[in-house]
């Protein structure tokens, strides 16, 4: 079995142990990282290794994320089951996690408007 349909799995069969993880603001999610901030907006870099997952955090903001390099990726919006990851405006706040389930980086720019 390949490392990515591992990852997988795993994160699907063990999504409903998981809901009780309680959310952090998206600053603290370790890797999201904060590169530059004004009155109207929040510009995040996001780099996430062959399966790693990242916590529960709030997007709380509507936002655009942008693939620098791709991979195989998985959601898991805050209490649902894990889906393929689909990176969009969002039109209200949720809690989501992120797992790379590739076999390369996962790297993003992620650009939330500030309300």
């Amino acid at each position: 079995m390949r490392p990515g349909s591992l990852l997988l799995l795993l994160l699907c069969t063990t999504g409903a142990a998981s809901y009780g993880e309680e959310p952090v603001p998206i600053k603290q999610e370790p890797r999201h990282v904060l590169k530059f901030e004004n009155a109207h907006l929040r510009l995040f870099d996001v780099a996430l290794e062959p399966g790693y997952r990242t916590l529960y955090h709030w997007h709380r903001n509507d936002g655009l994320f942008v693939s620098i390099e791709s991979a195989r990726t998985v959601a898991q919006n805050w209490g649902a089951e894990m889906s393929r990851a689909g990176f969009q405006w969002r039109d209200s706040p949720r809690a989501v996690r992120l797992a790379n389930a590739g076999e390369t980086v996962f790297h993003a720019v992620g650009i939330r408007v500030k309300q």
